[in-house]
């Protein structure tokens, strides 16, 4: 079986390669304001996130247990309110000086992180809940952007000189549709392959020996 950090290393890689290919899309001739703010979001909540928690959860989760903060419940909600609170009008307004924003989701997407690949207490299918619920919150936003008729938000959301319109919205929304099931169904996927894995190791482990056959010919 192969060990956590292994484990959790290769999905951050795979989520490092689909944020590139995403940050590549991005800079397309539709692309603008919203499309690339999004892709700094996805990088940041999907990529170093999950890295700096597979990496170093050895280390960093000691320390957020003793902060009290071990539940993944409450890392989930938080994860969540912090999401849509910066990708509400007001929020996108006051979060264009960029350092706050990015260390309150940086914050709670590490937090959820950490709870998801913390091997203390297992609880596997809280964790899948956990992830599958995330990944389709934050879809239905994406499908709204995607699919509303007209811009959701104004030019002042993104600052005066910013030009915000369809296209851009839309692209925004792709690539953010697209990062879900690449990040949260992937995860919820390796975490459902390592415990059928667990359960064949274990089987073998407490399978009898086979008997050999008798001496007849």
């Amino acid at each position: 079986m192969q060990s956590k950090p292994v484990t959790d290393l290769m999905f951050a890689e795979l989520a490092a390669v689909a944020a590139l290919i995403f940050f590549v899309i991005g800079h397309d001739e539709i692309a603008g304001a919203f499309s690339h703010h999004m892709i700094a979001h996805i990088v940041l909540m999907t990529v170093v996130s999950p890295l700096l928690a597979g990496t170093f959860g050895a280390h960093l989760m000691p320390v957020f247990r003793m902060a009290g903060l071990k539940s993944l419940p409450a890392a989930a909600v938080l994860q969540a309110v912090s999401f849509f609170a910066w990708h509400a009008p007001p929020g996108l307004a006051a979060g264009q000086t960029g350092v706050p924003v990015s260390a309150m989701l940086l914050f709670s997407s590490l937090w959820f992180w950490l709870a998801i690949f913390d091997q203390a207490g297992a609880r596997l299918w809280g964790k899948v809940a956990a992830l599958l619920l995330t990944g389709k919150l934050f879809c239905l936003y994406a499908i709204l952007l995607t699919l509303a008729p007209r811009a959701l938000y104004n030019e002042a959301a993104f600052g005066s000189a910013a030009k915000l319109d369809l296209a851009d919205q839309q692209l925004a929304g792709l690539v953010m549709i697209t990062a879900c099931p690449l990040t949260y169904l992937l995860a919820a996927t390796v975490l459902i392959y390592r415990w059928f894995w667990g359960l064949c190791e274990a089987q073998k482990e407490t399978a009898p020996p086979v008997m050999a056959s008798g001496n007849g010919s």
